[in-house]
């Protein structure tokens, strides 16, 4: 048998990778990565959903693109920021019966604030001037809404404005002003 070997048989065939060995990492790697993203997302969630409360005194503060606000919360109240938003919270008294909701908003000003956030018609008007500043007067508007144990206001400084919903509002009408006298909002 002498004589030239045919084409096909020279070359040697291919061996082909072993896809069943590598499915196995393949799966072992996504399922470590989900759980390392579960590990660390997890827990900033969790904490989003839930409300934190302190025996002590405490400030919280709101930020946005062009202004802050702190607000002073007493001992035994709840507070909770929306997951990845640092402008808007919610403040609950020591009791869970008063719910105070803050956004902080810029480029308004009070009054179309009021407006904007009002559930429903609102009532007269209040207008308090907090203080004369070279950045402009600090004032808070709030109304009570019709029919409606709720309270809407807008605590303004400049064109950053801090707004809030308070309920119920009658028996905590108290409650609510010691809350609002701690607030300071700029730029």
């Amino acid at each position: 048998m002498t004589g030239p070997l045919p084409a096909d048989a020279a070359t040697l065939p291919r061996p082909r990778p072993p896809r069943r060995r590598l499915l196995p990492i393949v799966v072992i790697t996504v399922l470590v990565a989900l759980g390392l993203l579960a590990a660390l997302v997890a827990p900033v969630i969790v904490r989003s959903l839930t409300a934190t409360v302190s025996p002590q005194e405490r400030t919280i503060v709101l930020e946005n693109e062009t202004g802050q606000a702190s607000i002073v919360l007493p001992g035994g109240w709840s507070w909770r920021t929306p997951f990845g938003d640092e402008s808007r919270g919610v403040a609950g008294s020591p009791d869970r019966a008063m719910i105070v909701e803050f956004s902080l908003l810029s480029g308004s000003d009070a009054s179309a604030a009021l407006n904007q956030i009002a559930p429903a018609p609102l009532g007269p008007t209040s207008e308090e001037i907090l203080s004369e500043r070279a950045a402009g007067i600090g004032e808070i508007l709030h109304a009570r809404v019709r029919d409606q144990e709720t309270v809407v206001g807008a605590v303004a400084e400049g064109p950053v404005v801090l707004t809030f919903i308070s309920s119920p509002s009658p028996a905590y009408d108290a409650e609510l002003a010691d809350l609002l006298s701690t607030i300071e909002v700029g730029r």
